[in-house]
């Protein structure tokens, strides 16, 4: 079975390239711009992982996120934020730092939490996350 993971990123960027990075992965990615309805989607989708980018949003959807996180969610959770960022940090299963962005870094923590080998074979790929996103968008 796939693994799936909802990004909640109001950067339009950092979303569509964290979306790209684990679908390359092998995982089943879901992208959201608001985190309004965050406990709906979170509900009906069931994901391993949620990502959420706390740098694209203010801190007033971060307050109110906050209160709707409940042990429902059964979901791993990172935080992709600024260090000094502590709304959501007693919510998260993993931390990543916003800048410098490192997608890789970002996947490679989602896998860890997902948890059983089985699965971080299926997502792992013969080449590195890296070089294929420098393919992407023609860095190389």
């Amino acid at each position: 079975m796939q693994a799936s993971v909802i990004i909640f990123s109001a950067d339009e960027i950092r979303g569509n390239v964290l979306s790209k990075i684990f679908k390359k992965g092998g995982c089943e990615s879901f992208l959201h711009k608001t985190v309004v309805d965050f406990g709906a989607v979170s509900g009906q989708l069931n994901p391993d992982v949620v990502v959420l980018d706390t740098g694209s949003f203010f801190q007033n959807e971060l307050e109110g996120l906050a209160g709707k996180l409940s042990q429902d969610i059964r979901a791993h959770i990172v935080l992709l934020s600024e260090p000094d960022d502590t709304v959501l940090s007693t919510h998260a299963s993993a931390h990543c730092p916003l800048n410098p962005f490192d997608p890789e870094g970002i996947f490679t923590a989602a896998v860890k939490l997902i948890g059983t080998e089985k699965k971080k074979e299926q997502l792992g790929q013969s080449t590195s996350l890296i070089d294929t996103l420098k393919n992407y968008l023609r860095l190389d």
